[in-house]
């Protein structure tokens, strides 16, 4: 088992880091588009660029320089982030590294709300949202560009 890892903050803006979340995204989002059952998946169109120019903060657990998990967290307001990722490495999922950031994450921030959104069928994702404590607020569907229609999953913690 991979040691979990103290949590550290990356700048996603730098070259070499930007490269290593992205390839670490791709990789759990294609499988989180299999899981789904999706041709097209929103999270993997986004490209380096659109990477390095997000406004988030990244939280990562790392061995070496090979990420093993990240969270980005988006500004929602002064007491409010929106968890706009949440990856890990596909050959390490189910050993406590999403749980392991979450945690570390809400520990961090102890004062502020978190509001997370994910696909329905991601059961995996919410059910550790649930057990982290964070109550279903809302479900919507969405179409996506190619047709094929996802639901989501608004998740909070107050």
């Amino acid at each position: 088992m991979t040691e979990l890892g103290r949590i550290i903050e990356v700048d996603h803006r730098t070259l070499d880091v930007c490269a290593r979340l992205h390839d670490l995204q791709m990789a759990a989002y294609a499988q989180e588009a299999t899981l789904l059952g999706v041709e097209e998946f929103p999270p993997l169109a986004l490209t380096p660029a659109q990477l390095a120019k997000q406004d988030v903060r990244y939280f990562c657990t790392q061995d070496g320089e090979h990420l093993l998990a990240a969270l980005a967290l988006e500004r929602m307001s002064q007491k409010q982030y929106l968890i706009a990722s949440l990856v890990v490495a596909p050959a390490l999922q189910r050993r406590g590294l999403a749980r392991h950031l979450l945690q570390s994450i809400l520990q961090l921030f102890p004062m502020h709300r978190f509001q997370v959104n994910t696909a329905r069928l991601n059961v995996p994702a919410c059910q550790l949202y649930l057990k982290c404590g964070f109550n279903e607020v809302a479900q919507r569907r969405i179409n996506l560009a190619n047709g094929e229609q996802l639901d989501l999953v608004t998740f909070l913690l107050a």
